[in-house]
């Protein structure tokens, strides 16, 4: 067993602990306090929402979450490399980001999911990006003719009604995405001509 003492996070962690943000990000800090690296992008953003909860119960500004998942990536990978299926990952990263950029922070928070946190002091037309991501999806898969690039997504506003936290607002989104995924999957006829 290894025990290690923490001294840096202290009061970051009576944030986070309180407020209940984000347990997989919270798990990455104490993580990085350990092995002693630098915070990253996503830890000193985390820091800056988590700055501005010191000294409230509630978040007072409403945020967006957007959750992506690439459908198809297991098919990929097992019948044309993985090598494709790292293209499809890079190609559909490079469209979320084209789209979204400008309007909030995007990580990669698994193999081929990816979520887009957007301040509400930034006016973000959501679904229309959406349809904007969907058009270049469409140009992209016009032009490929291996990888086939699905993005599965859904999204979801903070709302203090039925948000306890930032962790529930992504829950939100994220089972969005997995309605929006199914509904993809049970419409995709490109997938369904080459499982036979």
């Amino acid at each position: 067993m290894i025990m290690v003492q923490i001294t840096r996070l202290q009061g970051t962690a009576r944030v986070i602990n309180y407020a209940g943000l984000v347990r997989g990000a919270t798990q990455r800090m104490v993580k990085l306090e350990i092995t002693g690296s630098q915070s990253d992008e996503l830890i000193k953003y985390l820091d800056d929402i988590l700055s501005g909860l010191r000294y409230q119960d509630t978040i007072v500004e409403p945020t967006v979450c957007i959750m992506f998942d690439l459908n198809n990536l297991k098919f990929h990978n097992d019948h044309f490399g993985h090598n494709f299926g790292d293209k499809y990952i890079k190609d559909a990263a490079v469209i979320i980001k084209k789209v979204f950029q400008k309007y909030g922070k995007i990580y990669r928070i698994g193999g081929d999911e990816f979520c887009i946190l957007i301040d509400s002091r930034v006016w973000c037309p959501v679904d229309r990006l959406l349809l904007d991501m969907q058009d270049m999806q469409d140009a992209y898969n016009e032009k490929t003719q291996v990888v086939h690039m699905q993005i599965a997504y859904g999204y979801a506003w903070f709302d203090e009604n039925q948000d306890q936290d930032l962790e529930h607002t992504r829950n939100r989104a994220d089972k969005r995405m997995y309605e929006n995924k199914d509904k993809q999957k049970a419409n995709d006829s490109w997938i369904k001509t080459r499982r036979v």
